[in-house]
């Protein structure tokens, strides 16, 4: 599952990203997320987006920068706790 939301207390919108067992690995994630964060800032006017990853949770960190994501602070989610917040490129490095 790969989409764009942001709940009452995110600090902005997020391109989230989850992974049943068996599509992990494969490239799904990557190639679903780059659509919708292409889709987000060419269709939809988006001007930044993020990705909240939980402390430890390496292969989202992994695909956060594989896609030119950086890790740029860390947040407390009123409702996950501590998450880190990956920045994503702008509209004007991925166009």
């Amino acid at each position: 599952m790969v989409g764009l939301w942001e709940p009452e207390g995110w600090p902005e919108p997020e391109l989230g990203y989850v992974m049943f067992a068996n599509g992990e690995g494969k490239g799904f994630a990557f190639e679903a997320a780059v659509a919708a964060r292409d889709h987000a800032y060419r269709h939809m006017g988006f001007a930044a987006l993020s990705s909240n990853i939980f402390p430890g949770n390496a292969r989202s960190v992994a695909l956060a920068e594989r896609m030119g994501a950086w890790k740029e602070r860390e947040f407390d989610n009123v409702s996950h706790g501590t998450e880190m917040v990956y920045r994503h490129p702008g509209p004007e490095a991925v166009a």
